[in-house]
C-alpha cells in the first residue's frame, strides 16, 4: 500500500524536481540498529546516531524495518529529523499515526506496507515541487523495485539455505545426486557422487558412457537398458549392482532414477546414487548367522529345509532323484558328560570336517542340532546311485579322535532314503531316512543303512513301545526286582540278582517287554541309571552284615556298558555300596574287553580295582573270558537247564559238567544252574554236581519289601528258611 501523510498543499506545491534516493547509502546512515535487547544507554546512543544520520541526509531518507532493527539511507539534501520520531513511525498502531500527523516541516512521508517489512520514504522539498502524479509514479516505482529486490533476496537466501540443507543431508546420508539432460546429453554429479566413484571434479567430467565403465562388463548392458527404458517410457528405474571405483575397489551400489519434465518441455532424469556395500555385507552376515550353525559353520536346520525343498522341486522337474542321509554320533552325550563340552565341540567340528572331505561337490551337509547331521545328495539319475556317495561317507564313520592325549573313538551311524522311490515328499523322505538310521543303530556292526519298506512296520511298532517305556521311566513305573540264587546244599540265599520289571496299571508285564529297550543305545542307559538310583535307596539300606554275606548281582547289557555316562554312575554306586567286605557282582552277556569303546575303558579299568567281580550268563562266554581276559575276576558262570533236555544228556553231561565244576572250584569260580522249575530238575542238577541254583521252583523275582521279609525269615530260621521256605 502506498500512502502519504502530508497535506496536498504541503506535498504538491510549486516545487522543483524530485531528488531520488541514492542507490548507495551514505556511510553515516546505514546499518544503524535498534534492538529490543539493548540497554537504555545503548538505545539512547543509537537514537542519537539515527537522528544525526537523518539530519545528514540531503533531500530524502529511506527507512526500513528488518525484524527489530531500523536501517536508514540518506541522499543529497539538507534538513534534520528526530530519530525517535522515525522509530515511532515504524512501531505501528496509534503512536505511528500520531507521528505521521506531526511530520516535520517541509517533509512528506510515504509508507509501503505491502511487502515483508514496512518501508517509509521521507522526502524533503525545496522551493519547487513536481506534479503530484509524477511524485506518485516515482514513489510507486521505487517501492515496486524495492519489493522485487526484497523478494529476490529472500528467494536467493531460501535457495542458499535449501542448497545447504540438501548438501548436509547428502553428506550425512552418504547419498549422491545426479542429473541427466535428454536433449543436451549432459550428466551432472554432486560432490558425494564424486566421492563414491573415488574421483574429484577437477579430474573427471561425467558422461553417460564414461559412467558405465565403472560397472563390471557383465552388468553394463543391464544399466544401459534401465536408462534407455526410462528415456523411452518416461518412467523411473532402480537397481543394485556391483560397481568398481576408480581405484579398482569392488563395491555394491544402488542407483535410482526418475524422469521429470520441466515447464520448458525438457526431459531430465534426476536420481540418487548410494554405496550400500556395508549394508549388503551386514545383511549377508545377518542372513549367514540366521542360516548357519555357529560352531561348525554348516547350514542349520532352516537352510537345510529350504535346500531340501528346492532339491525335490528340481528333481520333480527333471525326473531325477534326491538322496537324504541322516547321521548321528554314537554315545555323544557320554563324551560331553565325561570330558566336557569343549571336547564335545571339538568332536562335532572334526565330524563336520571329515564328512565334508568325503562329499560330492554341489551336495549339502547340514548340522540339524546336537549330534545330528544331514546330507542332501542332489542330481541322482536313479535311486541306486545313492549307494556310491554313501559308501564314500562311510569312510568317515569311524574317527580316531584325540583330546588332550586321550583317545576317544567316534562312531557315526547313517540312514538314507531316496526321493521319489522311498517317499512322495520331503517329510516322508526325512521320516524314512530316520527309520533307516534307527535300523543302523540297532545293528552294532552296521554303520549305514538304506531304507527298505519292511523297516517301516518294524519301526512303528518299536517306536510305540519305546514311547511307553519312556513314559514308564519318567513316572517310575519301572523298578528293580530281586531274584535270589540259592545254595543247593544248604537252601540258604547265596546271592541276589537285580532285574528290571515294569508294572503297568497294577499288572506286572513280562520281562521280555523290556528286552528291546536294553538293546537300544539311548534307552538302555536310561533304564540302567533308573535302577541304580533306586538301588541306592533300597539295597544300600540293608544291614552291612547282610550285604557282606549276600553279594548283589547287577545285570549289564552291552548298550549300558558302552555308555560312558552309565559306567561313571555305576562306578559311583560301587564306591558307595561296596567295601572290602561287601562285594558286587556285575553279570555280563559279552566279554567287555571285546565290546567296550576305548573312551569307556579307563572307567572300566577303575572298576576292576574295586571289590567287584564278574559273572557271565552263558558257559561259552564265561569260559572264553576266563581264557582270554585274565585281568577280569570272574566270580560265577550261569548254565541253563538245556543239559537235561536230551534223553542221553545226563550221561554225556555228567562227565563234562563234572570236569567244569572241578575246574571252576579249582580257580574259585561258581557255576549257577538257572531256570529250575521242578523238583525233578533240581534233583538231577544236584546229581550233576551243581551247588548253586535259581528259578521259579524257588521263587519268582520279588519287590524289595518281599526280599527283606525273606531275608528276615532266613535269619530267624522261621518256616524252615531257605529252599523249604520258598518252595
Amino acid at each position: 500500500m502506498l500512502a502519504t501523510m502530508a497535506s496536498a498543499r504541503r506535498m504538491f506545491g510549486p516545487l522543483g524536481g524530485l531528488n531520488p534516493p541514492s542507490a548507495a547509502p551514505c556511510a553515516d546512515g546505514i546499518g544503524l540498529e535498534l534492538r529490543a535487547a539493548m540497554t537504555a544507554e545503548e538505545r539512547e546512543t543509537r537514537l542519537v546516531d539515527l537522528t544525526r544520520a537523518a539530519a545528514a541526509a540531503q533531500g530524502a531518507v529511506l527507512v526500513r524495518s528488518s525484524g527489530q532493527r531500523v536501517i536508514t539511507s540518506g541522499a543529497a539534501g539538507s534538513g534534520d529529523l528526530d530519530g525517535r520520531w522515525i522509530e515511532t513511525l515504524l512501531s505501528g498502531g496509534s503512536r505511528a499515526k500520531d507521528a505521521m500527523e506531526s511530520e516535520p516541516e517541509d517533509w512528506s512521508v510515504f509508507v509501503d506496507d505491502s511487502g515483508r517489512q514496512p518501508v517509509i520514504l521521507l522526502l524533503k522539498w525545496n522551493d519547487t515541487r513536481p506534479a503530484k502524479r509524477t511524485v506518485e509514479q516515482s514513489v510507486q516505482t521505487l517501492f515496486t523495485t524495492l519489493r522485487a529486490l526484497g523478494e529476490l533476496t529472500v528467494a536467493k537466501q531460501a535457495a542458499a539455505r535449501s542448497d545447504t540443507v540438501i548438501r548436509g543431508l547428502e553428506l550425512m546420508a552418504e547419498i549422491g545426486l545426479w542429473q541427466f539432460n535428454f536433449s543436451s546429453k549432459t550428466l551432472v554429479w554432486s560432490d558425494v557422487t564424486y566421492q563414491i566413484h573415488g574421483l574429484t571434479r577437477e579430474a573427471f567430467t561425467p558422461t553417460l558412457d564414461g559412467s558405465l565403465k565403472f560397472y563390471p562388463e557383465e552388468v553394463r548392458g543391464l544399466v544401459r537398458n534401465n536408462i534407455n527404458q526410462a528415456i523411452e517410457s518416461g518412467t523411473g528405474f532402480s537397481f543394485v549392482l556391483p560397481f568398481r571405483r576408480a581405484d579398482g575397489e569392488l563395491r555394491t551400489v544402488r542407483s535410482v532414477g526418475n524422469v521429470i519434465t520441466e515447464e520448458g518441455g525438457e526431459d531430465q532424469i534426476f536420481g540418487i546414487f548410494q554405496d550400500i556395500t556395508d549394508v549388503k555385507e551386514a545383511e549377508l552376515r545377518l542372513w549367514w548367522t540366521a542360516n548357519h550353525d555357529a560352531l561348525t559353520g554348516l547350514p542349520n536346520r532352516m537352510l537345510f529345509q529350504e535346500r531340501l525343498d528346492s532339491a525335490i522341486s528340481v528333481a520333480e522337474r527333471q525326473a531325477k532323484s534326491v538322496g537324504l542321509i541322516l547321521i548321528d554320533l554314537d554315545h555323544f552325550k557320554s563324551i560331553n558328560d565325561v570330558y566336557g563340552h569343549e571336547a564335545g565341540d571339538l568332536v562335532l567340528k572334526t565330524v563336520a570336517d571329515r564328512l565334508s572331505a568325503q562329499m560330492r561337490q554341489g551336495d549339502t551337509l547340514a548340522r540339524l542340532g546336537g549330534d545330528e547331521f544331514a546330507i542332501i545328495v542332489n542330481d541322482l539319475a536313479t535311486a541306486d546311485d545313492l549307494a556310491r556317495p554313501l559308501e564314500r561317507l562311510l569312510l568317515a564313520a569311524e574317527i580316531d579322535f584325540n583330546y588332550r592325549n586321550i583317545p576317544i573313538p567316534v562312531k557315526l551311524s547313517m540312514g538314507a532314503a531316496v526321493f521319489p522311490r522311498d517317499a512322495d515328499n520331503e517329510r516322508e523322505l526325512y521320516r524314512n531316512a530316520d527309520i533307516a538310521l534307527f535300523r543302523t543303530k540297532e545293528e552294532a556292526d552296521e554303520r549305514g543303512t538304506i531304507y527298505n519298506p519292511s523297516h517301516g512296520a518294524e519301526r512303528e511298532g518299536r517306536e510305540s513301545q519305546f514311547r511307553r517305556i519312556r513314559e514308564a521311566i519318567a513316572t517310575g513305573a519301572i523298578a528293580p526286582f530281586f531274584q535270589p540264587v540259592f545254595d543247593l546244599r544248604t537252601g540258604q540265599i547265596a546271592s541276589v540278582e537285580v532285574l528290571a520289571r515294569w508294572r503297568e496299571e497294577e499288572q506286572m508285564l513280562s520281562a521280555a517287554v523290556l528286552k528291546p529297550a536294553f538293546e537300544d543305545a539311548d534307552l538302555a542307559p536310561q533304564l540302567g541309571l533308573l535302577i541304580l538310583k533306586q538301588l541306592e535307596s533300597k539295597w544300600c539300606t540293608l544291614d552291612d552284615t547282610v550285604r557282606e554275606r549276600i553279594p548283589l548281582c547287577i545285570n549289564l547289557s552291552p548298550r549300558e556298558m558302552q555308555n560312558l555316562t552309565y559306567m561313571e554312575a555305576l562306578k559311583g554306586f560301587v564306591e558307595t555300596a561296596c567295601t572290602d567286605e561287601i562285594e558286587l557282582v556285575l553279570e555280563l552277556k559279552q566279554n567287555p574287553l571285546r565290546i567296550l569303546p576305548s573312551h569307556v575303558m579307563p572307567t572300566f579299568e577303575r572298576l576292576l580295582t574295586e571289590n567287584v567281580s564278574f559273572g557271565f550268563d552263558s558257559l561259552a562266554t564265561g569260559f572264553e573270558a576266563l581264557v582270554e581276559s585274565p585281568s577280569i575276576r570272574v566270580n560265577q558262570i550261569k548254565a541253563n537247564k538245556s543239559t537235561l533236555t536230551h534223553p542221553n544228556a545226563e550221561k554225556r553231561a555228567a562227565a563234562i559238567i563234572g570236569g567244569m565244576i572241578e575246574t571252576c572250584r579249582h580257580i574259585g569260580v561258581q557255576l549257577v544252574a538257572t531256570e529250575i522249575e521242578t523238583e525233578d530238575e533240581l534233583n538231577r542238577l544236584r546229581a550233576l554236581g551243581y551247588t548253586l541254583g535259581q528259578g521259579f521252583y524257588f521263587c519268582r523275582a520279588m519287590e524289595f519289601d518281599a526280599l527283606k521279609r525273606l531275608l528276615a525269615q532266613e535269619a530267624t530260621g522261621k518256616s524252615g528258611g531257605g529252599i523249604n521256605a520258598v518252595a
